[in-house]
């Protein structure tokens, strides 16, 4: 019975030969495809992220509907606009200028942004909320955690690169990238922003293993910052907590979990 199984996989495979099992299709997706032209992928990601900017809008425009005064409303829906004209704008003018010539650039933005990092502290420059302090006030007030995904990607990506065969090896390539990673992470987790630190490692991450790290380093290495994290932040962080307890079904904190 299990010859004849085998047999009849093996003739399937036969005729289909592009049939993949799970790990054979995330193991394609990290391996670099030579000849590929890299403006085909970047449109379709350009179209993903046009959808996924039209449904957040959508999102909170239905929230706001329900929320916010009808004085109000044109107002926060124009501010949400502009939010997005410039987040294409910006999208366009990193794809104008072109990963080479942003390249050399990637060492002083993750300079600076481990400084805004550090700003956030800084009175009169910093901006604090319920004990949080995530923003910075000047020009206006923004968190410098979403700059620091954006530059945190980039710069793995670019240290990837320089490795080259290096990145495989646990001790002269994935554990120093994975303690740089560790740093950003606790910048943010300092704040407190556990969401926001956990994107930026899961994303810093997922580069690494997609520039040619191994997955068991990758994943060895996300257990063990997260997990203790998560432990760490449900015992002595009274938001974390509180938004654990309304997951696991504790409708009484609803409305207090807010930062």
């Amino acid at each position: 019975m299990g010859r004849a199984r085998s047999s009849s996989r093996a003739a399937a495979a036969a005729r289909n030969p592009r049939q993949l099992t799970l790990q054979a299709a995330f193991e394609a997706l990290a391996s670099p495809r030579a000849g590929t032209d890299p403006s085909h992928p970047a449109q379709r990601l350009f179209y993903v992220v046009l959808a996924l900017l039209g449904l957040g809008f959508l999102l909170q425009v239905s929230h706001l509907a329900s929320t916010a005064p009808p004085s109000q409303m044109g107002a926060q829906v124009f501010k949400l606009c502009g939010y997005r004209l410039l987040a294409l704008g910006a999208l366009l003018l990193a794809a104008r200028v072109g990963p080479r010539r942003l390249e050399p650039l990637i060492p002083v933005l993750m300079g600076a942004t481990i400084v805004l990092l550090l700003l956030v502290w800084v009175p009169g420059v910093g901006y604090a909320r319920n004990g949080a302090h995530r923003w910075l006030s000047v020009p206006m007030r923004w968190q410098p955690s979403e700059l620091a995904r954006v530059v945190a990607v980039l710069w793995v990506a670019r240290r990837c690169v320089q490795l080259g065969p290096q990145i495989s090896d646990a001790w002269r390539g994935a554990m120093p990238l994975l303690g740089f990673g560790l740093f950003l992470f606790l910048l943010i987790v300092a704040e407190p922003d556990f969401g926001g630190a956990m994107l930026l490692l899961l994303s810093y991450c997922a580069t690494m293993w997609v520039g040619g790290a191994q997955w068991r380093h990758v994943s060895g290495g996300l257990l063990l910052i997260i997990g203790p994290a998560l432990l760490l932040g449900a015992s002595f962080v009274g938001y974390v907590r509180e938004r654990l307890s309304i997951f696991l079904g504790d409708s009484t904190k609803i409305g207090r979990a807010h930062v």
